[in-house]
């Protein structure tokens, strides 16, 4: 008998990906998950069919794929996409299969169907319908290729064929097109930039049409009706941006720059600059409705760790102008942060994704309707941001210089960038265009005492009270380029339970549950808590750690904002600048870098963490634990 393992794929695919899992579950022996940080249910309605669903930064569909093949416990592999599924026959075929066993095959090509809004259709551009493909393989010899796009297994000699067909519901609505062709044009330029044919201002007129033309009539589109002529017009569409985006590189000599931060982003800036002429109209900005009260908006919709160095600024903005009105426009998880914090008058949420952007023009009344005369914009996570805070008609606009997307022109004053500067203080420096004079202090986070009894109950239920030496790790971290492995996570918990008789608790968020079980499970009396916990539950339980490990991430700043004694390991970056602040009992380990130049985010293997040894952090933690080191930062 032929044991099969089935890889997905997925981001924000909760429309489809049940019908997917419940189609696998009727074959599979084991079902991986590899996501993209979806946030639209994907990881609930994976979680449902395995336990096994990991969640991974995406680059290229080969990449990710293959990345899944290696969590595989079996040597046969069917690899489908989040909006496929297997018909009956299909299901019927692999299960005789598996039940006689396969020999002397390496990979089956199988038929797949394509649907455009629940339509079959007879071309999607650039294959036609249904076309074959290889997705079921032995994974010894077979492997996905890295292409950017139109990715394909490859190490195969030859093939069977699968019967059935493989149903694959691709669009189901125009937004979700057009979202496609501009992303995998991106891709396209980005890989094949300096092989492609010359793109030429002719070709970027004509080709278009061409492609109109061919998948139209000879690909039969006319066929399909209205929607075969949508899909002709997306590959004319399609074949347009491609090319645009390649002249645009060519012209630029930037051949090897991240197109999708290129000539997508260069498109919407210049669409940014047209809306901008208009609303300014060349005229003066308003001034405040409200002349005899300040009105201060803080643009910060980022992370855990950005919207927390936040907080010492606003603390200051808060003393410097006692009576003034102060909202902050951040993300779900900057919410959490800032609930409670007294500086702060209301908080205004972007999310996004589909959902934000449906809310959209409701936020934007909305803050509009609180006439801010000063904008100060800490963090652009998005572009959509300071247009955002143009459209606030405040009368000043104030930002870091070249750290707006390319939409400085949008601030009326900007701050010189120092790199030097800690992240606290560069907010400060925007205060200070305001006229605030701000004084360092701590970061700041409140906590309400719901939060603290759930983390006291959590330990009380585990065993640990009060008079146990408690100490928290925390493996996880969002980019991988800075996570320490979590097998020297494991040497050294297991080396401070049996030189201090400590409780382990490692924490995380949802997506890091694997990763903290795991840590959890290497180490003597551990427990993780990843998953079961809102982000204020987890740091009301950070709180109350005696020490607490962790890589460069968001909780080590909730750590430092709670008091909590703290390990920080630190590599690729910079403590200097994105480490402790005004930070008693913390000790940083830091080591150099290990490869020139350093690959940053791109980098999935951080071997320079390596050299940070389980022996050194346990002594750290050690000293930090009995009280006898501690470090002002």
């Amino acid at each position: 008998m032929t044991r099969i393992s089935v890889c997905c794929v997925t981001f924000n695919s909760a429309r489809t990906l049940r019908r997917t899992l419940e189609g696998a579950a009727k074959f599979a022996d084991e079902i991986v998950v590899v996501d993209s940080f979806s946030t639209d249910g994907t990881l609930e309605i994976a979680r449902e069919f395995t336990d096994k669903v990991f969640s991974r930064e995406y680059k290229y569909h080969g990449l990710q794929m293959n990345h899944a093949i290696g969590l595989c416990s079996h040597d046969w592999v069917f690899c489908i996409d989040s909006d496929e599924y297997p018909d009956g026959e299909m299901i019927a075929h692999l299960l005789r299969l598996k039940e006689a066993g396969i020999e002397g095959k390496e990979a089956f090509r199988l038929r797949r169907q394509w649907f455009f809004f629940d339509k079959p259709v007879h071309a999607f551009y650039p294959v036609s319908s249904p076309d074959t493909i290889i997705r079921f393989f032995h994974r010894a010899t077979v492997r996905f290729n890295e292409s950017p796009v139109h990715d394909k297994p490859v190490g195969f000699r030859d093939f069977a064929w699968l019967e059935g067909t493989l149903l694959h519901d691709a669009i189901a609505s125009l937004h979700q097109l057009f979202d496609k062709a501009n992303k995998y044009t991106s891709r396209h330029a980005e890989g094949y930039s300096s092989s492609a044919p010359r793109t030429t201002l002719r070709t970027i007129l004509l080709n278009p049409v061409g492609a109109f033309f061919k998948w139209y009539f000879f690909k039969k589109n006319f066929l399909d009706g209205y929607y075969g002529f949508l899909l002709a017009a997306y590959a004319a569409l399609y074949t347009f941006l491609k090319h645009v985006k390649l002249y645009q590189i060519k012209r630029s000599g930037a051949a090897s720059c991240s197109v999708s931060r290129g000539p997508a982003a260069s498109m919407k800036n210049f669409l940014i600059r047209v809306l901008y002429r208009l609303v300014r109209g060349g005229g003066k900005r308003k001034g405040s409705a409200h002349p005899t009260r300040r009105r201060f908006l803080v643009v910060s919709a980022t992370g855990v760790g950005d919207t927390l160095w936040g907080t010492p600024a606003l603390g200051e903005l808060r003393d410097a102008f006692p009576e003034a009105y102060i909202g902050v426009l951040t993300s779900p998880p900057g919410s959490e942060i800032l609930k409670g914090n007294p500086a702060v008058d209301e908080l205004f949420v972007f999310r996004k994704g589909a959902a934000g952007l449906l809310s959209l023009l409701s936020l934007l009344r909305t803050i509009r309707k609180k006439a801010f005369d000063t904008v100060f914009i800490f963090h652009s996570s998005d572009r959509i941001l300071p247009l955002l805070s143009l459209l606030t008609g405040a009368a000043e606009i104030i930002g870091v210089e070249g750290q707006n997307k390319g939409l400085d022109f949008i601030l009326t004053r900007t701050v010189p960038p120092d790199p030097s500067l800690h992240a606290v203080e560069a907010r400060f420096a925007q205060l200070r265009c305001a006229g605030a004079s701000p004084s360092p202090r701590p970061l700041f986070l409140a906590l309400e005492e719901r939060e603290e009894e759930a983390a006291v109950l959590f330990l009380k239920n585990h065993g640990v009270n009060g008079g146990s030496l408690l100490i928290g790790l925390h493996p996880g971290a969002q980019k991988s380029y800075k996570r320490w492995s979590p097998r020297h996570f494991i040497t050294m918990g297991n080396l401070l339970t049996e030189k201090l008789g400590c409780r382990i608790v490692v924490t995380g968020d949802s997506a890091e549950k694997e990763l903290a079980d795991t840590v959890a499970a290497g180490i003597r009396g551990a427990v993780s808590a990843a998953g079961g916990f809102s982000l204020r539950e987890t740091a009301a339980l950070i709180g109350r750690m005696d020490v607490f490990i962790t890589n460069d991430t968001g909780p080590m700043h909730v750590a430092f904002a709670l008091d909590t004694p703290v390990v920080a390991l630190f590599c690729p970056t910079d403590p200097r600048v994105c480490g402790p602040y005004r930070v008693e009992k913390c000790v940083v380990i830091e080591k150099a870098k290990t490869c020139t130049p350093c690959t940053g985010k791109k980098c999935h293997c951080p071997v320079c963490m390596d050299q940070i040894s389980p022996e050194e952090v346990a002594s750290a933690a050690a000293r930090l634990a009995r009280g006898s080191d501690t470090a002002a930062r």
